[in-house]
């Protein structure tokens, strides 16, 4: 079962091993073996702009230290 929980749970900082080419493919290919496992089925567009969605953070300027 889903819900929203409106509230911060984990905060996270740009870039980590995730964040490298191998990374996403790797982090993408658990996800998709997830749905698959689960059900929910994987549409195209998904499979598309997760990975681009991560190129602005190659951009983007590092945020502050907590």
């Amino acid at each position: 079962k889903m819900a929203y929980l409106p509230k911060v749970f984990v905060k996270m900082r740009t870039g980590g091993a995730s964040n490298t080419p191998g990374g996403i493919i790797k982090a993408n290919l658990e996800v998709f073996r997830a749905f698959r496992k689960n059900g929910y089925p994987i549409h195209w567009r998904a499979s598309f702009m997760k990975p681009v969605s991560k190129l602005g953070q190659y951009f983007k300027k590092p945020p502050p230290e907590l």
